[in-house]
């Protein structure tokens, strides 16, 4: 089975991936993106991180697919990688809940579950690097979570994992 981790950034998606990876044989679907890498991350694992240029020119080439625009940003799945989905069994997916729907049309056997912080106030404290659009578009996505088999409020993370 796939799962879909999915919710707005800074609800606690990338730390609940790590914590059921170590426990569970489920291995990470990397997404990639043009930001800049955060204090920790790894290329290749947390994503492919590319710089603008080649991202487009892979979008052009027809090898991305889902492709969002977050800020200055871009984020989407290779292709290559996309068609293999229905072949792979028990990976992780911690994508954006609007990237979810597309996903799980592709794959029907999806588990979506939606991981959401207990209040906007502890979403805000969570993100203080995060711009005003991005968070308007993550609380437009959240109104699409009646599409989900499962939420997760993230108050707790032992109780969420």
């Amino acid at each position: 089975m796939n799962i879909v981790f999915s919710g707005p950034s800074g609800a606690g998606k990338g730390t609940l991936t790590e914590m059921f990876l170590k426990d569970n044989n489920f291995k990470k679907f990397t997404t990639c993106t043009t930001r800049k890498p955060r204090e920790g991350e790894k290329d290749g694992f947390d994503y492919y991180f590319y710089d603008k240029e080649t991202f487009i020119q892979k979008v052009n080439a027809g090898e991305m697919f889902n492709v969002k625009e977050y800020g200055v940003n871009y984020y989407g799945s290779l292709e290559e990688d996309m068609g293999n989905i229905q072949t792979m069994k028990n990976v992780i997916f911690q994508i954006t809940p609007d990237r979810a729907i597309q996903m799980k049309q592709k794959n029907l056997d999806t588990c979506m579950i939606l991981i959401i912080p207990p209040t906007a106030e502890t979403l805000i404290n969570r993100r203080k690097d995060r711009s005003k659009e991005r968070i308007q578009n993550d609380i437009q996505n959240l109104e699409i979570a009646k599409n989900f088999d499962y939420v997760i409020v993230n108050d707790e993370i032992e109780k969420s994992i």
